[in-house]
């Protein structure tokens, strides 16, 4: 089970401007995301803050939605464990020992919770 995730950022006045900084789950690795309002168009801190809550609100489905989370079988992890399973055991052991180092250092780490492509 994933809990919620729940964000409402503090608006911060820079120069002109009101910003928001969030974090965006629907792309992996997460991405920190912002959104600025001009205080020509939203000239109070309360205002800038209702205007960031909604937008949070859409962000917040959106980062909640079960395809935001793949399951084992989704990802480059998920993948490596089936190879270990069902291919590696027929492969000879110096063969084996190679996939093993660059999937554990290379692949695994940098790409391990990436979602597959069909």
């Amino acid at each position: 089970m994933v809990r919620d995730r729940y964000q409402r950022p503090e608006i911060f006045e820079v120069g002109k401007k009101w910003k928001m900084v969030y974090w965006d789950y629907s792309s992996q690795p997460r991405r920190k995301r912002s959104k600025v309002w001009g205080k020509s168009v939203v000239p109070t801190r309360r205002e800038a803050q209702r205007l960031a809550d909604e937008h949070m609100e859409r962000v917040n489905v959106r980062n909640n939605e079960p395809d935001t989370f793949p399951s084992d079988d989704e990802t480059v992890a998920g993948l490596y464990a089936r190879c270990q399973q069902m291919t590696w055991p027929h492969l000879k052991n110096s063969t084996r020992s190679h996939y093993e180092f660059f999937f554990s250092t290379y692949i695994v780490p940098e790409w391990g919770t990436m979602k597959l492509a069909s």
